[in-house]
C-alpha cells in the first residue's frame, strides 16, 4: 500500500478494492493520541459522513476499528491537498476557488 499522506493522527494509503480492481483510499486514525473529545467528534463526523452523497464531499464507503485504530475507506481524489494549493496561489478569489472546483 502506498502512502499518499500523513498528518498528526494516522496517514492515508491508496488501496485497491480487490472485487472491481477500483482505487480508493484508506485512512488510519490511531486512538491512542486523541482525547475522548476528539474522538466523540471524529465518530459524529463519520456518521454524517455516511449519510451524504455528494459529488463535491468525498464519499465514505466504508468504516472499521479495532483496538489501536480507526478506518476509513473512501473514495481517491487524486490532485493533491486544496490547503497546499491555496498556499501555493497566496491570494485566493471567488475565481479562484470556481477554478478548483471545476
Amino acid at each position: 500500500m502506498e502512502t499518499i499522506g500523513k498528518g498528526t493522527f494516522g496517514e492515508v494509503k491508496k488501496v485497491v478494492l480487490r472485487s472491481t480492481n477500483d482505487i480508493r483510499a484508506m485512512k488510519i486514525i490511531r486512538k491512542e493520541d486523541m482525547s475522548s473529545e476528539y474522538m466523540n467528534n471524529l465518530l459524529n463526523e463519520i456518521d454524517i459522513l455516511k449519510q451524504i452523497d455528494h459529488p463535491h464531499i468525498v464519499k465514505l464507503y466504508e468504516f472499521y476499528q479495532d483496538k489501536v485504530n480507526f478506518y476509513l475507506i473512501t473514495e481517491f481524489i487524486s490532485g493533491g491537498e486544496l490547503f497546499d494549493k491555496i498556499v501555493k496561489i497566496k491570494h485566493f478569489t471567488e475565481h479562484n476557488a470556481a477554478r478548483l472546483m471545476e
